[in-house]
């Protein structure tokens, strides 16, 4: 049992492995997909900022926000 399942958990990455190489070169989908997730993490950061954070944080929640979206957006070819 153990073996099975083994082995459907090396097929299951293979096939990860296969389907991320054939889309590597598919507008830079891994750069755009990290680029998202910057901008979730960002949102995620600024809406659980404390008033304490707010006050002595250099850098405001929001602008952090922005800059992952304007990163997100820029198209690079």
């Amino acid at each position: 049992v153990h073996q099975k399942q083994a082995s459907n958990a090396e097929c299951l990455i293979q096939d990860v492995v296969v389907k991320c190489a054939e889309h590597a070169n598919d507008d830079h989908l891994l750069d755009r997909m990290v680029g998202w997730t910057a901008v979730v993490m960002a949102l995620q950061g600024w809406l659980s900022e404390t008033p304490e954070q707010k006050r002595t944080g250099s850098t405001p929640g929001y602008f952090s926000v922005g800059m992952a979206f304007a990163h997100s957006t820029v198209t690079r070819r």
